[in-house]
């Protein structure tokens, strides 16, 4: 979050940086293309005016309309090519099933077509003096080496207990 707020100053920031690179271009080039003349040097000199011969040369080489000139033409920036994000693939849901009973028990699955499997059944059961939903269920999927990983747990009044091949063996009490 920090970093897309960051980011999104930087980017104004280039613009404002742009734009005023753009605004110093305009009004330089403004001055020294006035009344169709190619440079203010150029131009004879007149009292009052710039060109005077009178004065310091302004737009010599070596003068700040020349050094101006150079910083505005300079790009503020080097220019960087940026890819745009790719989206991930869209995986279709290719089973889908969903089962509510009137005492409260269910039934839920589904598959992907990326090979992702689940199955959850739970129901209602008093525990003491509450009660709580119990449940049990399965998944599986491919892993990175293609090998197909189970997992099966329950959840209930003892907590959640997972086993699977990948998983060892849960601990003893």
């Amino acid at each position: 979050m920090l970093l897309c707020i960051f980011w999104q100053v930087f980017r104004v920031l280039l613009l404002l940086l742009g734009l005023s690179t753009v605004a110093l271009s305009a009004k330089l080039d403004h001055l020294s293309h006035r009344h169709g003349k190619s440079d203010l040097a150029d131009q004879p000199g007149q009292p009052g005016q710039p060109g005077q011969h009178d004065q310091p040369d302004q737009n010599g080489p070596h003068g700040p309309l020349q050094k101006a000139r150079e910083t505005a033409r300079r790009p503020a920036l080097p220019r960087t090519s940026q890819t745009a994000p790719t989206e991930p693939p869209v995986v279709p849901i290719v089973r889908l099933d969903h089962l509510q009973r009137e005492d409260g028990s269910f039934q839920y699955g589904y598959q992907t077509g990326n090979q992702i499997q689940a199955d959850v059944e739970g129901r209602q059961r008093q525990i003491g003096d509450a009660s709580g939903t119990v449940m049990r269920g399965r998944y599986s999927y491919l892993s990175p080496e293609g090998h197909r990983v189970r997992v099966h747990w329950t959840a209930d009044e003892n907590g959640f207990r997972a086993v699977g091949e990948n998983l060892g063996l849960p601990p003893q009490e």
